[in-house]
């Protein structure tokens, strides 16, 4: 891996960056250059990490991860914690047969082989490459016959022993793995399961996920708590909504030309002097 990235200088004038605040344009920059970064634009990056390296607390970073996500700019596998920069090979091609060679090597050691096929396709890889490929799913799929350790969730817990992909599993096999995961809590009453998936339902997973690991840390394994703190942040997630429509709405008249921001000014004084009733009996 190199012990450097390139930036081009036209980033800072490209049109989704000149879009995102400050805190967005710092974390992106961070995806493009942290030190787990690779050559092949796929890269593992655990959350502790992140954490250190951007001074960020955790709700922080989970919330930049699923903007990014959302932005279609970044795709992040929850069994292996990779993340892939989408559009990588465009702003940084294999010109030289000795970087093609890094990223051959460094393909062939992605974890979750389709993060490759959404950000190379199928058609820029060789005949051999291929082969290799086919050959290393039929080993993992005899490998996922064999009792194994439990793949990692979306967010990376604070306990690895915690660590567990519900995402393949029914809602309701999901209610029932977190009380047993991380309240061990086996025993539990239909009730409460069926209170859980009515949380998943209508907060998401990852929220609910997020809600038990904090009643654990907090010492307080209550739905209540859960239901809570679930609310709470779909607040929070709303306000930031609100703010990012007024955002946008405050670029967009940014935009306009001076001849209509007169034009509107105009209008507006008008308005304010005869009121819009007079306006519309002339």
């Amino acid at each position: 891996m190199a012990i450097y990235r390139q930036i081009q200088t036209s980033y800072w004038q490209d049109d989704f960056v000149l879009n995102l605040t400050p805190e967005e344009k710092y974390f992106y920059l961070y995806l493009l250059t942290n030190s787990k970064t690779k050559q092949c634009g796929i890269y593992q990056l655990p959350m502790p990490i992140i954490i250190v390296e951007t001074g960020y607390n955790q709700e922080t970073v989970e919330k930049l991860m699923r903007r990014f996500i959302d932005y279609g700019k970044i795709i992040y596998s929850p069994k292996t914690r990779e993340i892939g920069i989408l559009n990588w090979p465009k702003y940084n091609p294999m010109e030289s047969p000795k970087t093609k060679a890094c990223v051959t090597k460094e393909l062939k050691e992605v974890k979750d082989r389709s993060l490759i096929d959404k950000i190379y396709p199928i058609q820029g890889v060789s005949q051999k490459e291929q082969e290799e490929e086919k050959e290393k799913e039929k080993t993992a799929a005899e490998e996922k016959e064999t009792p194994s350790a439990p793949a990692a969730s979306i967010i990376l817990p604070e306990n690895e022993k915690d660590e567990y992909d519900y995402n393949c599993h029914s809602i309701n096999d999901q209610s029932i793995m977190l009380f047993d995961r991380l309240w061990n809590k086996p025993n539990t009453n239909p009730e409460e399961y069926r209170l859980v998936s009515e949380y998943i339902t209508a907060y998401g997973f990852n929220e609910v996920e997020f809600a038990f690991r904090e009643a654990v840390k907090y010492n307080s394994r209550k739905l209540a708590y859960v239901e809570a703190i679930c609310k709470k942040r779909k607040g929070k997630i709303a306000i930031e909504k609100s703010k990012e429509e007024a955002r946008q709405k405050k670029l967009e008249q940014d935009k306009l030309l001076p001849s209509q921001c007169e034009a509107w000014k105009k209008l507006n004084l008008v308005e304010m002097t005869f009121g819009k009733k007079e306006i519309g009996s002339g």
